[in-house]
């Protein structure tokens, strides 16, 4: 059977939270160590998935859709301080300190474990890919993360 599939990473607007968070506080914690991913925007994703729907080629392929730049934490700490305005450190914690501060500031216990997923899965080098395929399949180039920021940020 003819197949497509594209594997979208992680969300740049699943970081909007943190750059709140970030903005206020000064702080970006988190549990990536020092693992790089390559957010990509959910508009990049879709614009993606119509090209693949679209275009004339051969089947039987699978994309990464990933955004046009790895950044580790400490990237998204500038960015988040960028866009605030403020100085935002990066503060690295264990997966546990890391869900039961999410627990404490109203993640739901049975949630928290799933988001420290995301950085366990950044730090362990599983998340550490980054392509052309937006650009390849759209026919434009991928949105970084701070301009994604810049657009889902108030």
């Amino acid at each position: 059977i003819p197949f497509t599939a594209l594997r979208n990473s992680v969300y740049a607007e699943m970081q909007v939270p943190d750059a709140k968070a970030a903005a206020v506080t000064g702080k970006f914690v988190n549990n990536q160590g020092e693992g790089r991913f390559a957010p990509v925007s959910r508009a990049d994703c879709a614009a993606a998935a119509a090209g693949a729907l679209t275009a004339d080629r051969d089947l039987d392929q699978a994309y990464d859709i990933t955004g046009p730049e790895l950044v580790s934490a400490t990237d998204q700490a500038r960015i988040y301080g960028e866009l605030a305005g403020v100085e935002v450190e990066s503060i690295n914690v264990d997966d546990d300190a890391f869900i039961a501060g999410l627990v404490e500031h109203g993640t739901p216990a049975e949630f928290a474990p799933l988001l420290a997923s995301f950085g366990a899965g950044i730090r362990g080098g599983y998340l550490e890919t980054q392509t052309d395929a937006v650009e390849q399949l759209s026919g434009r180039k991928a949105t970084s993360l701070k301009d994604s920021l810049t657009k889902a940020l108030p």
